[in-house]
């Protein structure tokens, strides 16, 4: 069988989605070094094919200038880099995505494929959680026994918050709301709502609820309604009318089923009936803002937010902002925060101009699928660090890179 550039592409995202969906358990059966060495050879033979290609214009050297800046920013004063570069290597992939892809757009259509089936591992893991507790407890809980998360994951469980196949029920509402809004892309770009999708839909929908998370639904939801109106701006009364519609239909049977379920209960208590807005984390935010004070122009180093918390509170968590602005502040500083700021919104609204070009109609889907996670990073980024997990970094990273990547590539242009 001839090993073709197209199937090295496939191996290489399958290997990606895999570490970003998988992050929290594959390594309690699989080696980080492993998984790592193979996603870099992968990228290392993926780069080696496309030398004799690579045509290096001023399109090009801007984007790589871009791409360097970004990793300054990330290694100045990067304190993991020394203590933990194994953990560091799972980000310093992203570098190695961000040099490798431009260079072809052949690889465009075969990640957001392969976040449906990811995205079905953890619908699948959801439901088994909420129909097989006493299973899940005696087989799968286990697995976490060794883990610093394991206290948590079992206050989660018992607090009917649903982690599904993850360590996490935070994570496990990400990749549920990831596959919400991929899906939901593709049926804008088709144009069409085929009855298969619209129950995957609902049936993704109501597992995002039973997860017990609210921010990933929220955004999610944000994220659809934004898109549904402005991805085609024709008829926006009549779409306002079906969407206030289909919120009727929906939140009457989720008030119903939330006698049945739980975690549905959870959710919509924590939405309407929660008077801590800031869910506790008060004095994350009050933290970073004082180290931004004290480090105004560079910050103190990426990644360095959850030492500083850990020394001046003398505590062994060593915990994010829950906030990607403020600790964009605190950790880069106006230097980088404005850096980092401008190259998120330039890449989301060049997916969005993109979308609604002739010329880039064989990629509508992918650039509308683009467009919607990378909205959803930025929105999501108000009450939670998407760039500092893997579990959104990477899907996040591709979608910045797709209208880059085909722009690049587009002949005659």
């Amino acid at each position: 069988m001839k090993i073709t550039i197209d199937k090295i592409f496939e191996f290489l995202f399958f290997i990606i989605l895999f570490i970003s969906y998988n992050v929290t358990l594959y390594g309690y059966f699989i080696p980080n070094y492993i998984v790592i060495s193979i996603a870099i050879l992968v990228m290392g033979l993926i780069f080696v094919m496309q030398l004799k290609n690579n045509n290096y214009t001023k399109k090009n050297m801007m984007y790589i200038f871009s791409v360097f800046l970004i990793f300054i920013i990330y290694i100045f004063r990067n304190k993991q880099l020394i203590d933990n570069f194994l953990s560091c290597t799972l980000y310093l992939l992203v570098f190695f995505l961000m040099v490798i892809l431009p260079n072809s757009d052949r690889w465009i259509k075969i990640p957001y494929k392969m976040v449906s089936y990811f995205t079905l591992e953890h619908v699948i893991g959801t439901y088994f959680v909420f129909l097989f507790p006493s299973l899940y407890e005696t087989l799968f809980l286990p697995i976490f026994r060794n883990s610093s998360g394991y206290a948590d994951l079992i206050n989660q469980i018992h607090g009917n918050m649903n982690a599904g196949f993850t360590g996490n029920y935070g994570a496990n509402s990400n990749y549920l709301t990831l596959g919400f809004i991929v899906l939901f892309s593709k049926c804008i770009a088709k144009k069409r709502l085929k009855k298969t999708d619209l129950i995957m839909l609902l049936v993704i929908l109501l597992a995002i609820f039973m997860t017990g998370k609210r921010g990933p639904l929220v955004f999610g939801i944000i994220t659809v309604i934004v898109e549904y109106l402005f991805t085609n701006k024709s008829k926006i009364p009549n779409k306002i009318f079906k969407l206030s519609l289909g919120g009727i239909i929906i939140g009457t049977v989720l008030i119903i089923v939330s006698n049945f379920i739980p975690s549905v209960a959870l959710v919509c208590d924590r939405l309407f009936n929660s008077t801590d807005v800031l869910n506790g984390r008060g004095q994350l935010y009050n933290y970073a803002l004082k180290l931004f004070n004290e480090h105004t122009f560079f910050g103190i180093g990426w990644g360095n937010f959850k030492y500083y918390y850990s020394t001046y509170y003398n505590s062994v968590q060593l915990l994010n902002v829950h906030n990607t602005y403020l600790q964009l502040l605190c950790e880069t500083g106006i230097v980088g925060t404005i850096i980092i700021l401008f190259y998120m919104i330039k890449s989301a609204l060049k997916s969005y101009k993109m979308q609604k070009q002739e010329i880039y109609s064989n990629y509508r889907e992918e650039l509308i699928i683009s467009f919607a996670i990378q909205l959803f990073v930025i929105l999501i980024g108000v009450s939670s660090t998407p760039l500092y997990g893997i579990e959104l970094l990477y899907i996040y990273i591709i979608s910045c890179i797709v209208p880059f990547a085909i722009s690049l590539n587009k002949k005659g242009e």
